[in-house]
């Protein structure tokens, strides 16, 4: 249902240094139309921010209308908004974060009676430009900005103060949006199309007597006080963990981290719902055919109960899952010693191959420091390169909690081997977050005006020979 942008859940190259970010606590949010005769209450089944995973439901003068199929997460002091019509008919959902792939994702999604009428992204929104503007949905005063307000001890002025909190507006049937270049973008919730674009700075008399959309927000705690590992919820009638079920189905050994043969296993890709009741529902299964039977495995999730006593916040009857820890190997302490040689093998196969391609899935790999600069300048937007810029700490932008270091290991195959990494490599240089460190610092002193740091690093650190 849900495809992410990349494979470690990084958002960086939808132009933001962020990771796709958690919270111990689940929205709950009622959003009021302008003239208050309708609502949207909105509840979400996971901690991820944001999904749509949840559902909504809009009532009018005390009576349901109708229910969505997904929520629209709102959180307190964040870059999410909600704007019901009057009637109660259009539902329009404002977010500065674009997590996934598909419409009902995008960054402005407008609903017409529960269905997805209108999806755009911020560019297509705003109508501006990645390449050369710090584009943005909704007004965030920068990093930068933030620190010399706070070094001079100067206050922000009355039009700063207004935009903390006031960047989407309502009055009389229209939306006014601040986006990140402080242009006021005027939409007709009726008519549903954009009518006019201003400079935030000449009307902000006209608009500084206008209301946000009003939301109460309230949250539940995900983990209900106690920590839930899908790998270790128990059956009713067995008391045996999922993992040890799937382990018993497909004849392996159900293993932690720290065995000795971990690098003979297998890993299984699971995510779901744990509901009320007893029954797990299955969002994601992605495993090795090869080794596992999907069917099977599939059959004993669907037709499982499980003890989920206390898991489940009274707020809501299902809660989304996809923490599956530890991993599945043969029993055989022989064929885990056969199988950790062949994978040793292929992968020694493989490294040879991919240090001599100059593309990798697609994806041009540099071969060189230049070359990586170059591209990214040529992928990253404005507001990413503003982002690097901004970061006091490099650790922030090379750190495994996503940002820019994540993007470079995985984009270039830094982990597996390319020729990128053989470069770094000739040069004694193995360790892929160093690898990835040298590449941010580089790049930073590209963005600096300094086009030729890297042959100062290439002089100091030559090929071995």
């Amino acid at each position: 249902m849900k495809k992410l942008l990349c494979l470690v859940l990084i958002i960086f190259l939808g132009y933001n240094l962020k990771a796709q970010a958690t919270s111990g606590k689940v929205p709950i949010s009622i959003t009021y139309s302008e003239n208050g005769q309708a609502f949207i209450k909105s509840t979400s089944y996971d901690n991820e921010i944001a999904t749509t995973r949840g559902f909504s439901e809009v009532y009018k003068n005390g009576e349901k209308l109708y229910t969505l199929n997904r929520s629209f997460d709102l959180y307190k002091n964040a870059k999410f908004r909600l704007v019901l019509s009057n009637d109660g008919s259009t539902i329009i959902y404002f977010t500065n974060h674009k997590n996934y792939e598909g419409d009902d994702f995008n960054n402005v999604t407008i609903y017409k009676h529960g269905k997805l009428v209108e999806s755009y992204s911020t560019s297509e929104f705003t109508n501006c430009n990645y390449s050369n503007e710090d584009c943005g949905l909704m007004y965030t005063k920068s990093q930068i900005e933030r620190i010399a307000t706070l070094k001079s001890g100067i206050p922000d002025n009355e039009k700063e103060i207004f935009l903390k909190n006031n960047f989407l507006l309502v009055n009389n049937g229209f939306i006014y949006l601040v986006d990140q270049r402080k242009q006021v973008i005027k939409y007709d919730i009726e008519q549903l199309k954009v009518i006019k674009l201003f400079d935030f700075d000449g009307i902000f008399d006209f608009l500084k007597d206008f209301s946000p959309p009003q939301s109460n927000i309230e949250y539940f705690d995900y983990y209900n006080d106690k920590y839930i590992a899908l790998s270790d919820v128990k059956e009713i009638k067995s008391n045996k963990t999922i993992a040890k079920g799937i382990a018993n189905l497909s004849k392996l050994k159900y293993i932690d981290y720290d065995d000795k043969y971990y690098k003979a296993s297998n890993k299984i890709d699971l995510e779901g719902y744990l509901v009320r009741g007893g029954t797990f529902e299955v969002e994601k299964l992605v495993i090795d055919t090869t080794v596992f039977d999907r069917e099977l495995i599939l059959g004993y999730l669907q037709n499982t109960h499980f003890d989920i006593d206390g898991m489940i916040p009274k707020e809501v009857d299902r809660l989304f899952i996809n923490s599956f820890f530890g991993r599945f190997r043969p029993k055989s302490i022989t064929k885990s010693r056969d199988l950790i040689k062949e994978r040793r093998a292929l992968r020694l196969e493989n490294y040879r191959r991919d240090i001599l391609l100059d593309s990798i899935n697609g994806i041009y790999i540099p071969k060189n420091i230049y070359e990586a600069n170059v591209a990214l300048d040529n992928f990253l937007s404005f507001h990413a390169k503003k982002q690097v810029l901004e970061k006091e700490n490099q650790w922030m932008l090379n750190s495994h909690m996503g940002g820019l270091g994540m993007t470079i290991k995985y984009r270039w195959h830094i982990n597996e081997g390319s020729r990128l990494s053989y470069y770094f490599n000739k040069r004694d240089i193995y360790d892929r977050d160093e690898i990835s460190g040298i590449l941010i610092m580089q790049y930073i002193n590209w963005l600096n005006g300094d086009k030729e740091s890297y042959k100062i690093w290439e002089e100091e650190n030559p090929m071995i020979k």
